[in-house]
């Protein structure tokens, strides 16, 4: 399955990318948008649309927002879709990113004060029971 080609974020979504870039020093937006990114997906509750702001001139391709783990923030994308019942055209894909990415963002403003505080976010983190070993 071919990936997204870019990824494009909303203003609201760049208003606070440059106010978490502003606490905790983090200079690539892409680096933020991967911890987004996580904490939406590590969050079970139904992701709700929203009313878009209009979207920005923020945009990384896919493989800046994915670094070296681009394979596997495509597989939780994909998983996550599909528990959603989302289609899997690369349009559906890259929606539900984008709603993901806006959840995890607003999450990340209302958290994260200074960069110490992500660490907490991995120490908050329910352990996985699905492993076992």
């Amino acid at each position: 399955m071919d990936k997204l080609d870019n990824i494009r974020i909303s203003e609201n979504a760049k208003a606070k990318l440059i106010r978490l870039k502003a606490r905790t020093g983090i200079q690539n937006w892409n680096t933020i948008c991967r911890w987004a990114f996580a904490v939406s997906i590590a969050d079970k509750n139904k992701i709700t649309a929203h009313r878009q702001s209009g979207w920005s001139n923020v945009e990384m391709t896919w493989r800046t927002f994915g670094g070296i783990y681009e394979d596997i923030y495509w597989a939780l994308l994909v998983k996550s879709a599909a528990d959603a019942g989302i289609g899997m055209e690369l349009s559906d894909l890259a929606h539900h990113l984008h709603l993901h990415l806006e959840r995890g963002l607003a999450t990340l403003e209302v958290r994260v004060r200074k960069l110490e505080d992500f660490a907490k976010l991995i120490s908050a983190a329910p352990p996985d029971r699905t492993c076992s070993g």
